[in-house]
């Protein structure tokens, strides 16, 4: 058989849209995608299935608290790539 991916976006914020669903896509596959070399569990089977996936609240977000601790660019880029993974849209920093 082949391969069939198929992503329907139907919202205003097109870009942001098509950046959930293939991390929607991502959460189907292996943990190992999460490691340091996500290709070593490729090719791997992703189930067939239906995702209709929206936000409840416009409002995803995680505080983060410069005023307090210090944080060096390569932390704060690490936390930006873990928020993208849970699907967060808004840093805010206290």
């Amino acid at each position: 058989g082949g391969t069939f991916l198929a992503i329907k976006v139907s919202v205003k914020q097109r870009r942001a849209a098509v950046l959930h669903a293939l991390e929607t896509l991502r959460q189907l596959l292996p943990p190992e995608v999460y490691g340091k070399d996500p290709r070593s569990c490729l090719p791997a089977p992703v189930p067939r299935c239906n995702i209709k996936d929206w936000p409840r609240y416009p409002w995803r977000g995680l505080m983060l608290d410069v005023a307090r601790h210090f944080f060096d660019v390569g932390q704060v880029k690490n936390l930006l790539s873990i928020m993208s993974m849970h699907k967060l849209n808004v840093l805010h920093l206290h």
